[in-house]
């Protein structure tokens, strides 16, 4: 058998449980997911003293909006995919910019 190694040169796995949520964020800042939401995506709906709670909550936690959630939620990614034959043929070349210059303008983004 192998001997155990001392805690200090264990490895760490990740607590999924460490990472902060926007629920933590809310507690710290003494307002509602909702608002914290708010700060995040339409601050100028949020007063100033509020949004700054947020911010110094979100900066002392470290939080990061989790994308992956973000698009289960919405159920959404807004992402399109087009498969062209070739980029070499300016005529598909043209027609690919010009698509994605569109999505852009509708709020998409084009793999």
């Amino acid at each position: 058998a192998m001997p155990e190694r001392p805690q200090s040169m264990r490895l760490k796995m990740p607590n999924p449980e460490a990472i902060p949520t926007l629920g933590d964020v809310a507690k710290m800042a003494g307002v509602s997911s909702a608002t914290v939401s708010r700060c995040l995506n339409a601050p100028d709906r949020v007063v100033e003293a509020t949004r700054q709670r947020v911010q110094e909550a979100i900066e002392t936690l470290g939080y990061t909006p989790n994308f992956a959630a973000r698009v289960m939620a919405a159920r959404s990614t807004m992402t399109i995919g087009a498969i062209i034959p070739t980029m070499e043929n300016a005529i598909f070349a043209r027609g690919v910019q010009a698509f994605q210059e569109e999505l852009h303008r509708q709020g998409y983004t084009l793999l």
